[in-house]
């Protein structure tokens, strides 16, 4: 069994495990807020090329969007929702600790060199949670909430861009490569 664990390549079902069980609860996240997103969608609709009206638009209101740290405190009330923020805050701490050791390996071996910027692109979310902790906290002194804009980035746009370039650099690349060769 040792010599099993030894061999066993586990890096990418580990990376895949984590990345379904932000997916999950980041997913579930945008369900039970899918009024406020919509109506934030509209307003980036409604604004087009404005950057006024977009600036507006993201930083004005949280048009009854959750923070993160509410949700994943269990402020939004129902065991579905408990289950989900259990997957999206496990995802939020796993994603980073998994990418960081699989790329630390992988960059031991000659060949592809990954780099560390994909870890932290998927510790976005877990930054993004103690700042929202921070500030219920009032640990960030005067700041009333999270901006939703950066609640957006946090959990969304770098975690999204992260597994995506990891995952086109891992096998959509290689195989471009082999065709163009």
């Amino acid at each position: 069994m040792a010599n099993w664990f030894k061999t066993a390549s586990l890096g990418w079902p580990l990376i895949f495990l984590s990345i379904a069980l932000y997916v999950a609860g980041v997913g579930y996240y945008g369900y039970a807020n899918r009024n406020g997103l919509t109506a934030l969608g509209g307003k980036l609709g409604a604004a087009g090329a404005d950057v006024a009206a977009l600036r507006g638009a993201l930083v004005g209101d949280r048009y009854g969007v959750t923070t993160g740290w509410e949700y994943a405190s269990g402020v939004v009330a129902g065991d579905a929702v408990g289950a989900a923020a259990g997957l999206f805050v496990a995802g939020a701490v796993l994603m980073p600790v998994v990418f960081l050791v699989v790329i630390r390996k992988t960059r031991q071996y000659y060949g592809w060199d990954p780099s560390y910027l994909y870890v932290l692109g998927v510790a976005t979310p877990a930054v993004g949670l103690l700042a929202n902790v921070a500030i219920a906290t009032g640990a960030a002194g005067s700041v009333a909430t999270m901006p939703l804009a950066a609640e957006l980035v946090c959990y969304g746009v770098l975690p999204g861009l992260a597994i995506a370039t990891l995952l086109g650099r891992g096998f959509v690349w290689p195989r471009v490569k082999a065709i163009g060769s």
